[in-house]
């Protein structure tokens, strides 16, 4: 179970509980926008990376302080509705994700891109927000948190002992889900659906940010705005 009480502006934002599921945060065109957007980018492509955890997947990341958010929204236009409905206003370093997940799902982790630039262990984002831009009906793919941290022995995605399971929650388009940046999560398989359309190309698409509320100076050291292009596997600063 979580050791610790999460931060009072995290539990003022989910209500006093472990998550929150908003549907419709982004209208289907909005979600179009997003999509199309992302396709377009220069910075979007295949992940080289050997690691098992995001070899095979698609997207691109960004990084950035909250004081850059106006030149993030003005070089990435179609991020400015998303962000008006997830970033909270608390938090002063965020780390995006855009996700086109593989078909077998993720193993449970948890979400800690900051943990590296406070030198001390261990540091998992405070909040964490997905918004789903699932195009096409699929099977499978959901959300799976557990009531338990990274502190627990390990947990393995299908033998999850019932009382660890918090939530399963299945991508829908447009949809936004907030959740406590300890728990444990991962995503189940997934597959095309059979009544899905037959011409169209089957995805489970997803935006994932993560939300820390870091001290001043070890904000400094988070990088004001940089974006990790998949297409050349490295980090661009795009901080002028």
């Amino acid at each position: 179970m979580l050791r610790h009480a999460a931060p009072a502006f995290v539990q003022r934002s989910l209500g006093g509980r472990l998550w929150r599921l908003f549907d419709g945060a982004l209208s289907a065109c909005e979600v179009k926008e997003v999509l199309s957007g992302v396709a377009a980018s220069p910075y979007f492509g295949r992940n080289r990376s050997g690691h098992d955890f995001y070899h095979g997947t698609e997207g691109f990341s960004l990084v950035f302080r909250s004081a850059w958010r106006a030149q993030v929204e003005q070089q990435f236009p179609y991020f400015q509705h998303l962000f008006s409905q997830t970033l909270h206003p608390e938090c002063n370093c965020f780390y995006l994700t855009v996700l086109f997940a593989r078909r077998d799902g993720q193993r449970y982790h948890t979400d800690d891109f900051f943990e590296s630039y406070g030198r001390k262990a261990p540091r998992p984002s405070d909040l964490v927000s997905v918004v789903y831009c699932t195009p096409e009906a699929i099977e499978g793919g959901e959300l799976l948190l557990l009531n338990v941290d990274a502190s627990s022995p390990p947990i393995h995605r299908g033998r999850e002992p019932p009382e660890t399971i918090l939530a399963q929650l299945a991508p829908s388009c447009g949809r936004l889900v907030h959740f406590d940046g300890r728990l444990l999560h991962g995503v189940a398989p997934w597959r095309p659906a059979q009544n899905g359309d037959a011409h169209g190309v089957a995805q489970r698409v997803s935006v994932v940010i993560e939300q820390a509320k870091l001290s001043r100076i070890i904000a400094r050291r988070v990088p004001s705005f940089s974006v990790f292009c998949q297409r050349r596997h490295r980090e661009i600063s795009l901080a002028v």
